[in-house]
């Protein structure tokens, strides 16, 4: 086990896993379409959901690797994949809800419950001093997701 908690010898040689892959795939596919459950623009609403997962995750990588932080573009596409995953609930509660007070209690529960999530598995990466330069992005990042579910 190395310092980031990260298992080198599960990962093996090349640091890519099947696991980093399918997170970030099958959730930003089920968002995707849960979002645009409504939109007659499905494909496009999944284009935007799975780029803008993608991009979010390089720019969180790219922030902790300037940071002096050890975690690799696919650590942080699993953990941010995973961590979606109150947000798709949300997003599928939210085809059979339609008051928009109900909505945004249960978006920003959703929101706290990702960001809580990932800083936890953040926080670790990043030096103890530039910790909150290191989860910001992090906390953008969910709020441009819940932002997204909250215009559905």
């Amino acid at each position: 086990m190395g310092s980031s908690g990260i298992n080198a010898e599960y990962m093996g040689s090349s640091g890519i896993n099947a696991e980093y892959m399918g997170s970030s795939g099958i959730n930003a596919e089920y968002m995707g379409m849960s979002v645009g459950g409504r939109s007659s623009d499905t494909s496009l609403v999944f284009s935007i959901v799975f780029v803008l997962v993608w991009v979010g995750a390089a720019v969180i990588t790219i922030n902790a690797g300037l940071l002096k932080g050890k975690v690799s573009f696919f650590q942080s596409v699993c953990v941010l994949g995973y961590c979606i995953f109150p947000m798709n609930i949300v997003s599928i509660i939210h085809m059979f809800i339609h008051n928009k007070w109900v909505r945004f209690v249960l978006t920003v529960v959703a929101v706290a419950w990702s960001v809580r999530a990932s800083l936890a598995f953040m926080a670790q990466l990043v030096p103890a001093d530039r910790k909150a330069l290191g989860v910001y992005p992090v906390f953008l990042f969910y709020i441009t997701l819940g932002w997204m579910l909250l215009e559905q």
